[in-house]
């Protein structure tokens, strides 16, 4: 594990920003408007505020680990295991962001058009699921 540099430090920093904004954001607006109304179930009706949270947190997280170095952002010279590493983390950490926004794409859709792209982005994140823990299991550098 390599040493946190400057730049991861200045990347982590406004990862943090970032986070710290989105969650400020709900504090400041109106929760009511982020409510989709056309629906009774959970991850559907709050999909808007999930993201926010989700993402914000995510952020948050992310900046904090790159800060202090236990993850490390994609540059040219990060191996592939750290890549991975990294990645792996990001598709676990957004979990719930995932399962709200097929939620609402598959009970607001409007055709072929949303159930494909609903289909698309599970078989996008198992792939990446699985595609992360081949690289980690097999500790490709």
């Amino acid at each position: 594990m390599r040493d946190s540099l400057p730049n991861n430090k200045v990347v982590g920093i406004i990862g943090v920003i970032f986070g710290s904004i989105g969650i400020a954001s709900l504090f400041i607006g109106d929760i009511n408007d982020l409510v989709i109304p056309l629906s009774d179930i959970f991850f559907v009706k709050y999909a808007v505020i999930i993201g926010i949270l989700n993402c914000s947190s995510y952020f948050i997280v992310i900046g904090v680990l790159i800060f202090i170095g236990k993850l490390m952002p994609y540059y040219k010279g990060v191996s592939k295991y750290e890549k991975a590493k990294s990645h792996f983390f990001t598709v676990i950490f957004l979990i719930p962001f995932v399962i709200s926004l097929v939620s609402t794409i598959i009970v607001i859709k409007k055709g072929v058009f949303w159930s494909l792209l609903g289909l698309s982005i599970i078989v996008y994140y198992c792939w990446s699921i699985y595609a992360n823990l081949r690289v980690l299991k097999n500790r490709e550098f």
